[in-house]
């Protein structure tokens, strides 16, 4: 069973659909599930998808345990990928506009025109890369993004911010958002 944090910040099993603020997230742990996820994704043909990974020690030699992706304002997909293993990443759908094509979780990944948005995506790309072959394309970091940013504003930067910073620093998320938000990380 996984457990999702519910809207306020409390843990419990949930559905396989909760809300987190305004948007609805989505737990994806069965083949049908994933399925359904992929035929939206399809549909949706997205330019910029959020990413993020979860797991325990999360590398080549730790577990990849959760995948977060989100290509729509009111919606997030949770992947279980302890759940549903390599299935998660190899699973396919017809693509609608070309019924030869299949979409998976792997080909959008590595898709070189879709840009993946992720925040410090070392640990992910070194467990997606070596626990099921999947070789990050187009990727946009908003971490490396907000150091750029300090030094065009004729900043000396000496490190990195974290998400939680980032996110206080750049979200536009009111007190109450962001003590919400920090609850959950």
């Amino acid at each position: 069973m996984v457990y999702l944090f519910g809207s306020r910040g409390t843990e419990g099993p949930q559905s396989s659909s909760t809300r987190l603020g305004d948007k609805e997230v989505k737990l994806v742990s069965t083949e049908l599930e994933l399925q359904q996820m992929l035929t939206e994704l399809n549909k949706s043909c997205p330019s910029v998808i959020v990413v993020n990974a979860e797991g325990r020690a999360l590398s080549r030699n730790g577990t990849l345990s959760l995948l977060s992706m989100c290509w729509d304002e009111d919606v997030i997909f949770v992947i279980d990928v302890q759940e549903l293993g390599s299935k998660a990443f190899s699973q396919t759908v017809k693509d609608g506009a070309d019924s030869t094509k299949c979409v998976s979780v792997k080909e959008v990944l590595e898709d070189s025109t879709t840009v993946k948005v992720f925040c410090d995506p070392r640990s992910d790309s070194d467990a997606l890369y070596h626990h099921y072959g999947i070789l990050l394309q187009n990727v946009f970091c908003v971490q490396l993004a907000e150091v750029k940013l300090r030094r065009n504003a004729g900043h000396k930067v000496q490190y990195v911010k974290s998400r939680k910073q980032i996110i206080s620093e750049y979200s536009g998320l009111n007190e109450e958002q962001l003590r919400e938000w920090n609850s959950l990380e």
